[in-house]
């Protein structure tokens, strides 16, 4: 059924215009939560939410497709029908109506607190007011409609953040785990809802306090008013999808198994770009599972080896066309994407650090160079640089060596072995640098694909080699 937003009122307020005080020109007037004397609870407000909702899918789209855009004559004599046949004919003027239809926009202006905010009883959510002296009964002709559209919603967000807090309690009292309590209050109340409207916009206040539901309008709602998308934000599910604990994720440091993630550890996270951003997880979830866990592995030594439960969404780029999208571990085999589809393992790091001779000099340092020994008199302790060392005979790493520190205007001290026939070359550096003996000193989430393609261009010339092809 499609209802004219004009008629989206109680009865009463079709004469309210004609009550006003002579010159009023303006109307400002406020949404408040009185008290929660039935809610036999603790708390103390409300958890406002559903604003944007409303104002998106009525005040936006339901005035300008039901009223502006339609036929003048017929939306106003639609309005006029409704009141003569009620109230009696000619009871109440459509001139203003007409006046609105011509104006083309609602003349509001709406101001408020966020959305999913915890708000004391009576302190206003909003405040509404007219931006145009002449509609200045607009503001409170919306009143009816405005209650019916955002009581029900932030009723639920409330209700599930009292769950939550009792769920809180009960886990610090038991010793539970508080990281699953937002899958614990799952939402399975479509069925008692007033319609599938009614369902998206409580079920989304729901989604305010937990991500567990089992209703999905909900989450066309939350998509279609509250600029989220499934594809890049994780806005719910019905069963957790999981690793196994012992799976690793990288991380800006390196590798580390899923058990031993930290809430605080960037990891990283493949975008629709084809490249790689780490960031910090929205949550961490550990919870026993107990059902069958697909192993997606690859290569002779098992590069790639992930355990996981059927309903985890995996990556897939099309061989042919190159498109990404998302499918269920479950779906893998059964739907043939193996034949038609890469699993995606890599991505280009997104960054602008550029591979400069100090890199160089550190990878050269780890492969072949050392500390001088506690014997040696010289420190650098006075000048405030710390010496390095590099005893070396090939020829392509003296150079290679050589050319780096002159490009890094360092001044260096060269000596030979006890026969200089033997071939050896030794540098004495000193360097106000940190160097270390490990890869340590590399920042994952600080270079980028350009950094880590010169990177491992620079191995070979040390304790690596090229493979050629055969």
């Amino acid at each position: 059924m499609t209802i004219n937003p004009i008629n989206a009122i109680d009865f009463y307020k079709s004469g309210h215009i004609f009550q006003y005080p002579k010159g009023t020109s303006f109307v400002y007037s406020n949404f408040t939560p009185r008290s929660g004397k039935y809610s036999n609870t603790d708390t103390k407000g409300i958890i406002f939410f559903g604003l944007q909702g409303f104002i998106k899918e009525f005040l936006i789209e339901s005035w300008n497709k039901n009223f502006f855009k339609q036929n003048k004559q017929k939306i106003v004599a639609q309005y006029k029908r409704r009141l003569d046949f009620a109230l009696g004919k000619d009871a109440v003027s459509i001139t203003h109506i007409e006046e609105l239809w011509d104006l083309g926009y609602l003349p509001i202006q709406i101001k408020a607190l966020e959305e999913g905010s915890f708000v004391p009883y009576g302190v206003p959510v909003l405040t509404i007011k007219n931006t145009d002296p002449k509609f200045f009964w607009i503001t409170n002709y919306l009143e009816s409609v405005m209650s019916a559209s955002l009581w029900k919603a932030s009723t639920s967000a409330t209700t599930a953040f009292q769950y939550k807090k009792e769920f809180i309690r009960h886990a610090r009292k038991t010793g539970s785990p508080e990281s699953f309590i937002e899958w614990q209050g799952h939402d399975f109340s479509f069925r008692g809802m007033g319609g599938i409207e009614d369902a998206a916009r409580s079920g989304a206040g729901h989604l305010t306090s937990f991500y567990g539901t089992d209703t999905i309008s909900a989450i066309d709602y939350v998509e279609a008013y509250y600029n989220t998308d499934v594809e890049k934000d994780f806005i719910c599910g019905s069963v957790p999808a999981c690793y196994d604990d012992q799976t690793e994720i990288l991380t800006e440091n390196g590798f580390i198994k899923f058990s031993e993630l930290k809430e605080n550890t960037k990891v990283a996270q493949y975008t629709d770009k084809g490249e790689i951003e780490f960031v910090i997880p929205l949550k961490i979830y550990n919870s026993k599972y107990n059902g069958k866990m697909i192993q997606f592995s690859k290569g002779k030594r098992n590069y790639v080896d992930l355990l996981v439960t059927p309903n985890h969404r995996m990556i897939r780029k099309n061989r042919k066309n190159g498109e990404i999208s998302f499918f269920e571990a479950g779906d893998f085999l059964d739907k043939g994407y193996y034949a038609s589809n890469n699993f995606l393992i890599s991505g280009k790091k997104i960054g602008n650090k550029e591979f400069t001779d100090l890199d160089r000099l550190k990878i050269a340092f780890q492969a072949d160079g050392s500390f001088p020994s506690r014997k040696e008199e010289y420190n650098g302790n006075n000048n405030g640089t710390k010496p390095i060392r590099f005893s070396l005979k090939k020829e392509r790493k003296q150079n290679r060596l050589e050319n780096i520190l002159n490009n890094l205007s360092y001044k260096f001290q060269i000596c030979y072995g006890k026969n200089k026939r033997d071939g050896y070359k030794g540098y004495w550096i000193p360097s106000s640098e940190e160097f270390y003996k490990d890869f340590g000193w590399i920042k994952l989430e600080e270079i980028s694909y350009e950094w880590a393609s010169a990177f491992m261009e620079e191995l070979p010339y040390w304790d690596g080699h090229i493979i050629k092809d055969k």
